[in-house]
């Protein structure tokens, strides 16, 4: 489960939260990183190799490209596909906060207009009330 606390993504899943934390394309090459190195093989030439062997020798290898090939770029392909998906929420929350945002703006620049318009109105109404002082009587104006 992702969700934002405090303006950060978070996650429940331990894997997911440390694709985030961090440097993604250094977590890649860690993914693909191996450890180990195939060996030469030679062959002598006194010695015959059984088709025993042959199969034996195939089977090791098949299996060290499964796990140490294929497994980590399975790996590395499905946390780049967690991470697509992840920035394409992250994607879709962040265009809904901002349509959100600019609602609220709009929202709150047109509350203004009025208010000015209303603190205007109240201005003109409060001049046309004031009761006049004795300078304004000296005068003979109101002033504005």
């Amino acid at each position: 489960m992702l969700a934002y606390q405090n303006g950060q993504l978070i996650s429940n899943n331990y894997s997911c939260l440390q694709i985030h934390t961090e440097n993604f394309e250094n977590h890649i090459r860690s993914t693909l990183q191996r450890t180990t190195s195939q060996p030469l093989l030679a062959s002598g030439t006194t010695g015959r190799v059984t088709p025993s062997e042959y199969i034996h020798l195939l089977n090791r290898v098949m299996v060290t490209l499964r796990t140490n090939y294929m497994q980590p770029q399975k790996v590395a392909r499905m946390d780049m596909e967690k991470r697509s998906d992840i920035l394409g929420e992250q994607k879709q929350r962040l265009k809904s906060d901002l349509e959100d945002l600019q609602a609220r703006k709009k929202a709150l620049t047109e509350k203004a207009h009025e208010l000015a318009e209303k603190y205007e109105d109240a201005s003109e109404k409060n001049e046309v009330h004031r009761p006049l002082t004795a300078d304004d009587k000296h005068s003979g104006t109101q002033s504005h």
